[in-house]
């Protein structure tokens, strides 16, 4: 998980063979706001701070919470309404509509975590692109409620990505790393995904984690990361070990700028899994990102990425790969979705790249991983 505003028109930043971010994928041929597997992060757009929020507890909380520390803070949050003990972390990029509306509607008793995608720091504070919602404590008290964990992803693909290396610098990232904390605390939120990707991965990027943990941790606040093995041997030893979890992005394998394939097959899973054991993370701290949008190359193509809601009514029932008419398209179907929940069981537990890509009623991605977790 990952960045990824991208539209039809916009362009992944893609460095390196695997393509880019765990925020990816959002299609715009649905005529959403635009959002994409890849793509340059939302980085404007009116602020959404809120004063707080008359929330339950937060806390690293929860059996696989413990992590590298998870002590300390808040209690946990129960998990009622949970029936496993996986996690199940759900992005929600904060373009697809106001926060009060997704309180509303977002399934929580399939997801332990939310993760709002992307604050993008705006002085001492932070904003989110295409977001209209004052506050957010509606969101976060609905959360909190259903058990359910809010994170700020900051970060995503290309730009994004830079501004936060720019930020942790060490000139500046004591300032970042404490207004990290203010916002954190004043609307209850539980902590900091760090989906920072590519080059902006850098010298500075270990001891950033190392502070932002130090803050955290005693508060019970969770800091976890979305990685993709094209950069992860930028990561140091010590930033593995002291994640909560690591998203892991097991997708973008190929993307529009690059040739076709199976951008997110079985035989990644295995492989993306194998490298981030081989940096020595935990399997149960290993959370297996799945994507809800396919990638599409040729002129028969709507978009350079296609939600899996349009794919359904594109091209129903074709397969995970599918060549024909000008197009190819690489996605993945409900079933390899399901073939990928008894991995993610055995290891750390699922994420996914992003509900607003899902379809509706049985056809929900959503729906089935919960419902085989």
């Amino acid at each position: 998980m990952d960045s990824c505003d991208k539209g039809s028109t916009g362009s992944t930043s893609t460095s390196g063979s695997t393509g880019t971010t765990a925020s990816t994928g959002a299609s715009t041929s649905t005529g959403s706001p635009a959002s994409g597997a890849g793509g340059a992060t939302g980085t404007a757009g009116p602020s959404t701070t809120g004063s707080g929020g008359a929330t339950t507890g937060s806390g690293s909380g929860g059996a696989k919470d413990a992590g590298a520390g998870g002590s300390g803070g808040s209690p946990p949050l129960s998990d009622a309404g949970h029936p496993f003990p996986e996690r199940s972390v759900v992005y929600l990029p904060t373009y697809r509509g106001g926060f009060n509306s997704w309180a509303n509607t977002l399934p929580w008793a399939k997801m332990t975590h939310l993760n709002l995608a992307f604050a993008d720091p705006n002085g001492s504070t932070f904003v989110f692109a295409g977001n209209n919602d004052v506050s957010m404590a509606p969101l976060v008290a609905a959360a909190h409620t259903n058990g359910v964990r809010v994170l700020i992803a900051i970060g995503g693909a290309g730009a994004g990505s830079t501004k936060i290396a720019g930020l942790y610098a060490p000139a500046s990232v004591d300032g970042f790393v404490a207004n990290l904390v203010s916002y954190l605390d004043a609307l209850n939120l539980d902590g900091v995904d760090v989906d920072v990707e590519g080059a902006p991965v850098n010298a500075n990027y270990g001891p950033f984690i190392t502070k932002l943990v130090a803050s955290l941790r005693p508060k019970g606040k969770l800091v976890t990361a979305a990685l993709g093995q094209w950069f992860g041997n930028n990561v140091p030893a010590a930033a593995y070990a002291a994640f909560d979890f690591v998203n892991v992005m097991s997708y973008d394998h190929c993307t529009d700028t690059s040739p076709p394939c199976e951008h997110s097959s079985m035989a990644w899973v295995t492989s993306d899994l194998a490298f981030f054991r081989g940096k020595g993370v935990p399997a149960d701290k290993l959370v297996l990102g799945v994507p809800f949008y396919g990638w599409c190359w040729g002129t028969g193509c709507p978009a350079a990425t296609v939600t899996y809601a349009d794919i359904l009514v594109r091209w129903p029932g074709v397969p995970d790969y599918y060549v024909a008419g000008g197009l190819t398209l690489s996605y993945n179907t409900m079933a390899t979705i399901l073939a990928k929940v008894p991995i993610a069981k055995s290891n750390g537990g699922i994420m996914v790249w992003e509900i607003g890509q899902d379809a509706s009623g049985t056809q929900s991605l959503m729906k089935a991983i919960g419902d085989n977790l």
